[in-house]
C-alpha cells in the first residue's frame, strides 16, 4: 500500500481510517548640483534600494528555494514529479486577501504548479507582518514543538512545564529568550489549514505541508497535492484487500479497508467534481484559503483574528 498523508488529504477522517492508511540611479550626468537635487538623488537612490530589498526577498523565496533549500530529498527521491513541479511553475498569480488578518500580515501567492502526468500539484505563499518594526512573525507551528507543554508539572517527567516555548533559529525556549528581536510583538500566523475549491467545502485532497519562520522574517508555507485522491482507479491501486497485517482478523480488517475505499472514493468524486465546477473557460481554477494571526503575549494566545486569500491555478 503506497504510503499517503490521508488525514491532510481530506479533513473528518472515518473510524479505523489511520489503521488502514497511513515552502539605478547610474548614468549621472557628471555636473554640479545644487543641494535641493543632490537630496533629491540620495532619497530616490535610498528608496530604490529600500525598494529592491522588499523585492529580493519575494523574489528569493518560491518553490525552487525550497527545494534547492530545505526539502532537498525530493528531487532525489523523485526526480521527476520534482521536474515536473519546476519546469511547470506558475508566478504572478492573480489574488486577493481579504479579513481583519490584513491589518497586521500581508500574504501573498508565490508560485504553483499543477502537474496532472505526476499526480502532483503544488503551492507556496509568503507572509510578512505589515509593521515589521512592531512586530516578529512567526508560525504558530513553531511553538511548542516538542509536545511537553502540560496543564500541570509532571513530578515524573523532568522536561515537562508550563510555558510556551517557541523555536527559533537561537534554539527553543520561551519566547524572550528565543526571538530574534524580543522587544518586538510576537506574532503568530496559522497557514495550516484546507485549500477549499472555490466556494465550495470541498477541499484539494492535500498530501503534505510545511510552513516554517524563514531566515530572513517571513513566514514561508508550501502544499503539495495527491491528484491520484481525484481517480477512482488510482484510489483503487492503493488500498490492499489481500494482504492481511499480522494481528487483524481477516473479515474485520477488509470491511475496514472497504469501508476507507468508500470514503476515498465518495471524497475524491466530490472534489473531482467541484473542480470542474469552479474551473472558467480560460482553465484557470479558483480557489481560497483561510488562515488566521494572534499575537502571543505574557504565556497567552490572542484571539484569532482570520484572513482568507483568493487566487487562480491554471490546470488546462
Amino acid at each position: 500500500m503506497r504510503k499517503i498523508d490521508l488525514e491532510r488529504a481530506f479533513p473528518q477522517t472515518p473510524t479505523g481510517f489511520h489503521q488502514s492508511v497511513e515552502q539605478t540611479l547610474l548614468n549621472l550626468k557628471e555636473e554640479p548640483m545644487k543641494k535641493s537635487a543632490l537630496r533629491v538623488v540620495m532619497l530616490a537612490a535610498l528608496i530604490t534600494t529600500l525598494l529592491a530589498g522588499i523585492a529580493y526577498a519575494v523574489i528569493q523565496y518560491g518553490q525552487e528555494w525550497y527545494f534547492d533549500t530545505r526539502f532537498t530529498n525530493f528531487q532525489n527521491h523523485k526526480p521527476e514529479e520534482y521536474r515536473a513541479i519546476v519546469d511547470g511553475l506558475q508566478k504572478d498569480l492573480p489574488y486577493q486577501v481579504t479579513g481583519p488578518a490584513t491589518e497586521l500580515v500581508e500574504l501573498q501567492v508565490l508560485d504553483a504548479a499543477w502537474a496532472p502526468e505526476k499526480s502532483i500539484a503544488t503551492l507556496s505563499l509568503l507572509a510578512f507582518a505589515r509593521d515589521e518594526g512592531g512586530y516578529e512573525l512567526h508560525d504558530l507551528q513553531e511553538m511548542d514543538t516538542d509536545g511537553a507543554l502540560v496543564g500541570r508539572i509532571d513530578p515524573d517527567d523532568e522536561e515537562s512545564r508550563m510555558d510556551h516555548w517557541l523555536w527559533t533559529t537561537k534554539g527553543f525556549g520561551l519566547p524572550k529568550d528565543t526571538m530574534i528581536h524580543p522587544e518586538k510583538q510576537l506574532l503568530l500566523i496559522n497557514n495550516w489549514g484546507e485549500i477549499f475549491i472555490g466556494e465550495s467545502d470541498t477541499a484539494l485532497p492535500m498530501g503534505s505541508s510545511d510552513s516554517f519562520t524563514t531566515s530572513d522574517g517571513p513566514v514561508m508555507s508550501v502544499y503539495m497535492f495527491d491528484l491520484d485522491l481525484l481517480d477512482s482507479a488510482a484510489i483503487d491501486a492503493m488500498i490492499d484487500l489481500e494482504n492481511v497485517p499480522e494481528g487483524y482478523d481477516k473479515t474485520e480488517y477488509n470491511n475496514m479497508q472497504k469501508e476507507t475505499l468508500r470514503w476515498l472514493k465518495e471524497r475524491g468524486a466530490k472534489a473531482a467534481q467541484a473542480i470542474i465546477e469552479n474551473t472558467d473557460d480560460e482553465g484557470f481554477l479558483s480557489l481560497r484559503y483561510l488562515f488566521s494571526v494572534q499575537t502571543f503575549q505574557d504565556n497567552s494566545f490572542g484571539e484569532e483574528i482570520p484572513g482568507e486569500i483568493r487566487f487562480k491555478v491554471k490546470i488546462r
